[in-house]
């Protein structure tokens, strides 16, 4: 009997980690928004790079050039707060140095749609609600 405690005990204890933790990772995947007649996308990778791919053109990851330096895009979420809080925090990479930081908010709708707000001035403040230009659904491709 004692066995079977400590078995069911654990087998919750793995179940509580693994909910905990899928939530925390909706976010990863490719993401595919429309404008009008535009469509893009955003890849957030498990490492934590993200990628934008816009008109045909990626920029972002691990390492791309900007401005003739080699520079990286990487995100965060924070889950704790609602909306969630995403930042993109762009780094010069030679000189290991931020060079901007694009805040936004993010509301899941579901597993595989979420509402983005992002503010493109990284002089303005993270807005604080979902509507107007700056607002996108997204829909997870992959």
């Amino acid at each position: 009997m004692k066995k079977t405690i400590k078995y069911f005990s654990l087998l919750i204890f793995i179940g509580l980690l693994t909910s905990f933790t899928t939530s925390e990772k909706k976010h990863l995947g490719k993401w595919e928004g429309k404008d009008k007649d535009d469509i893009g996308y955003i890849l957030f990778e498990k490492e934590g790079y993200a990628t934008f791919l816009i008109d045909g053109q990626s920029f972002g990851g691990k390492e791309f050039t900007m401005k003739d330096k080699r520079a990286q895009i990487t995100y965060t979420f924070d889950y704790k707060q609602t909306p969630i809080p995403v930042d993109f925090i762009i780094t010069d990479l030679d000189a290991a140095k931020e060079l901007g930081r694009l805040k936004g908010i993010v509301e899941f709708e579901s597993d595989t749609q979420m509402k983005f707000a992002l503010e493109f001035d990284a002089k303005k403040s993270r807005p604080t609600s979902f509507g107007g230009p700056n607002t996108i659904v997204l829909t997870k491709v992959k």
